[in-house]
């Protein structure tokens, strides 16, 4: 599932952003456990405007791997992400 990160990357580079949620969600379709992937695609996600769903993404990346190095920042990211979405 790393080339499918690394793919990703690539695509967005490229500036292909829907081509690289694609890919980060076909990899996730194929593997759903893998928190790395999660996080990539929150960070895709967050850089589209979909605040929603990066949160949602990065929520999974936290539940999948709570004791990464960078969870309780990830945890942060989504919440505030989720509080902008809140607002009128």
């Amino acid at each position: 599932m790393i080339s499918r990160g690394l793919l990703a990357d690539n695509l967005l580079e490229q500036g292909r952003r829907d081509e690289a949620v694609a890919v980060l969600h076909e990899g996730l379709r194929l593997t759903p456990d893998v928190p790395l992937l999660q996080r990539q695609l929150g960070s895709v996600l967050e850089r589209t405007g979909q605040g929603a769903s990066a949160a949602a993404a990065y929520r999974a990346y936290v539940r999948l791997a709570p004791n990464a190095p960078d969870a309780r920042d990830v945890a942060a990211r989504a919440a505030r992400l989720e509080t902008r979405g809140s607002r009128p």
